[in-house]
């Protein structure tokens, strides 16, 4: 599969008191092992990785998110989440959030 021109990561933990560590390595392991070195590449050189403090509870209340959304993404770009559940709380909040 060949590499998207863009890729961009977000990772989110709840409390000040928690790391992203863990989901940072999963995300650039993720995008080794789909598109190799040359997407690691492409990670860091167009998207990059966005890290956020924040609850969960509303998208709208997490300005990285909102940032990556409306000022960074366009139609087919592609953003990279350790889990579904760093994105969003629900499947309606990530219908919203992905629409």
């Amino acid at each position: 599969m060949s590499v998207p021109p863009f890729i961009a990561g977000y990772a989110r933990v709840s409390s000040t008191g928690q790391t992203t560590g863990r989901q940072l390595d999963g995300l650039e392991d993720y995008v080794r092992e789909r598109w190799g070195a040359a997407g690691v590449k492409v990670l860091h050189e167009t998207g990059g990785i966005h890290e956020e403090k924040a609850s969960g509870k509303s998208a709208k209340n997490r300005p990285v998110l909102q940032n990556l959304i409306q000022n960074v993404l366009r139609d087919r770009d592609v953003l990279i989440v350790h889990s579904p559940d760093r994105l969003a709380r629900s499947s309606r909040d990530w219908h919203n959030i992905t629409a």
